[in-house]
């Protein structure tokens, strides 16, 4: 544990709900947790082996968000500028702060205009051609899971 790590308290159940958030299925997620229950039952488990028998037995390899949330000490940050442009449309411009895994893919959807986007932010600079002109845009928080969103302008 480091001092830095400020949510000590509720970062194994934010974690657990992004999981649930990201593998979007609830039948398998909750019957993971049931086998992986009985099978580690009265034992001291390791977090790998927690690890592996999840991801195998959600058949999705999900490494990447137990370095991130439980070794790390901050969640994700999805930093994020909405942009006017010549023609009347928006442009979205969203990229990580920070440094995460290679391997790290989080699906982060947004609604905006009555339209659905889903974004896969990358430490890279991407954006989208909104359809409309909006000044609103929701992040999808309950299929997300714990990330935080930095508003702020990038280039």
């Amino acid at each position: 544990m480091s001092s830095l790590d400020n949510d000590i308290y509720e970062k194994g159940a934010l974690f657990l709900y992004t999981l649930r958030a990201q593998l979007n299925n609830d039948e398998l997620f909750f019957k993971a947790l049931r086998e992986a229950q009985q099978k580690f039952a009265r034992t001291n488990t390791s977090t790998d082996q927690f690890q592996n028998f999840f991801n195998t037995a959600v058949q999705h390899d999900f490494k990447a968000y137990f370095e991130v949330y439980l070794k790390g000490t901050q969640p994700p940050v999805l930093e994020w500028c909405l942009d006017s442009l010549a023609n009347g449309k928006q442009v979205l411009k969203y990229k990580w702060g920070g440094h995460l895994p290679a391997d790290f893919s989080m699906k982060i959807p947004l609604t905006t205009g009555g339209k659905t986007y889903l974004l896969l932010p990358e430490e890279k600079l991407q954006q989208i051609i909104l359809e409309s002109k909006t000044d609103k845009i929701r992040f999808d928080l309950p299929h997300t899971g714990y990330v935080l969103f930095r508003q702020k302008k990038l280039k």
